[in-house]
């Protein structure tokens, strides 16, 4: 199994949209009211940094997110809020700061700033808003997600993610200004996904990714949300179907082995038993051998839900160490005993975990290795 941790972090800065051999028509041609302004404009950025490496036999964890936020905050963030990204950082100076760039920059500060940890940083989520986001990867590729909402006749979102190399002139994978253009004239993907009214199944997906892969060349998945806590995502080789919920916890962190003193040092106020209110998402995959079979997709979906529900129900206002036992009650150590637990009680193989413990704190534990991990 693959195990993740990501921390979010949030952070303001302005920038501004211009290639230094265009001339000022050319620039606003290209990128709009982005060039606009003697600094730009701003935004309220919200970083997801996703690290991976090794639990630790004393702790439980890869790393103490606590230690990873002051690690982070100091040796990156802190060099992006509250500057104008295309004069005071040297790395913008011959580039222009897309938010694939800023990615690139803090997955770049992140490697250097953890390697004498055991974690590596794999991949930076940079978030602008529900509308737009830009992931950067260690292995170098780039994803730009581009979402639409659409109220009528169905409630629906949908993103569509986009990879592929950065164009030369605008260093970014697609601009939002050519994205909307051709979503404009591309009115019938409304009418392909509310077909069937709220009733999203196999073929209503299958139809609109094929619809939308005519139009989009470097478009790598589509995610559609009906509601908070459901999520189809769609793209050549996977048909994903994810449900939501959450339970309310309490846990603490004490390794009996060491002193109390020693704990402190290692887990901090966590010692002390607290709770949270964790939001947990099981996925599975449903052009899997397994879900080949003539069931709708609707009826999967209650029967995922269902089951979902009904294993987390015994969990819920329990102290979660004494469900793990000797283990101790990270979140870590919670993913893998959940998804193995279920799997024993159900008919359903999971494809991916994933567990928030914050806003801030999530994890994700997947069955197969990701081709971007």
């Amino acid at each position: 199994m693959f195990l993740t941790a990501s921390k979010q972090f949030e952070f303001s800065i302005a920038h501004r949209y211009a290639h230094p051999k265009l001339s000022d028509d050319e620039n606003r041609q290209l990128f709009g009211y982005d060039f606009q302004g003697p600094y730009g404009h701003g935004h309220n950025l919200k970083a997801n940094i996703i690290i991976q490496g090794p639990l630790q036999f004393e702790t439980g964890m890869m790393m103490n997110l606590s230690n990873l936020k002051k690690i982070l905050l100091k040796e990156v963030i802190s060099t992006l809020d509250h500057f104008y990204l295309n004069q005071d950082l040297d790395f913008f100076q011959d580039k222009i700061p897309t938010f694939p760039c800023i990615a690139s920059y803090i997955l770049q500060k992140s490697k250097k700033a953890l390697e004498k940890t055991s974690v590596i940083p794999i991949a930076c989520h940079l978030q602008e808003s529900w509308e737009e986001s830009a992931t950067v990867f260690q292995k170098g590729h780039a994803q730009k997600t581009l979402a639409m909402h659409f109220i009528y006749p169905v409630n629906l979102t949908l993103h569509l993610v986009f990879q592929g190399p950065l164009h030369p002139l605008t260093q970014d994978i697609i601009t939002q200004y050519d994205f909307l253009k051709t979503m404009t004239k591309n009115e019938d993907i409304q009418d392909i996904l509310s077909e069937k009214g709220y009733a999203i199944d196999q073929e209503v997906l299958k139809k609109a990714w094929a619809f939308l892969k005519k139009s989009f060349p470097l478009l790598k998945k589509i995610v559609v949300t009906t509601d908070p806590m459901l999520t189809y995502e769609i793209s050549d080789s996977q048909l994903l179907l994810s449900v939501g919920t959450h339970f309310r916890a309490t846990h603490c962190l004490l390794n009996p082995e060491i002193s109390k003193e020693e704990n402190e040092a290692l887990f901090g106020y966590c010692t002390r038993p607290h709770g949270h209110q964790f939001e947990v998402q099981a996925t599975i995959d449903c052009l899997q051998p397994e879900f080949q079979s003539n069931t709708p997709l609707p009826g999967l979906l209650k029967t995922l839900f269902n089951a979902w529900t009904d294993f987390l129900l015994p969990y819920e206002c329990c102290h979660l160490n004494d469900v793990l036992g000797p283990q101790l009650a990270t979140c870590e150590n919670i993913l893998h005993y959940f998804i193995n637990t279920f799997e024993k009680k159900s008919t359903f193989p999971l494809h991916r975990l994933r567990l928030n413990e914050t806003r801030s704190n999530r994890f994700s534990l997947r069955k197969v290795k990701p081709e971007w991990m």
